[in-house]
């Protein structure tokens, strides 16, 4: 899985499957193929289903040293980096931890690049 295809998924609501106690064959790989980082997937899925915890540890891992809020009139989460080039991406999501994830996600995409 591509980081792209990965931001599809979660966008979608697609990466977890339909029973809560079991993962899609491979998402592990798929997942940890897409960041290149080892031991997260478990972490990545949970944000996806809602946990905050879960999204802040992915937050950490992915984002060190950035910022994070949330604008609650317009529930949006937004990561930013303030240190060097200030950059900044929000997202919106059925939940506050997906919303999270996705802003990491994109921010994650552009440092890559």
């Amino acid at each position: 899985m591509s980081l792209d295809a990965l931001i599809e998924a979660v966008e979608a609501g697609t990466l977890t499957g339909e029973d809560e106690y079991f993962y899609p064959t491979g998402i592990a790989e798929m997942i940890e193929g897409a960041l290149g980082i080892g031991g997260i997937w478990d972490t990545v899925c949970l944000a996806h289903d809602g946990s905050l915890n879960d999204a802040r540890e992915v937050h950490e891992a992915l984002l060190p040293g950035w910022r994070w809020g949330r604008l609650a009139s317009h529930d949006v989460m937004i990561v930013s980096r303030e240190n060097g080039q200030y950059l900044a991406f929000s997202s919106e999501g059925p939940c506050p931890a997906r919303a999270w994830l996705l802003s990491i996600l994109r921010a994650y995409k552009q440092v890559q690049a």
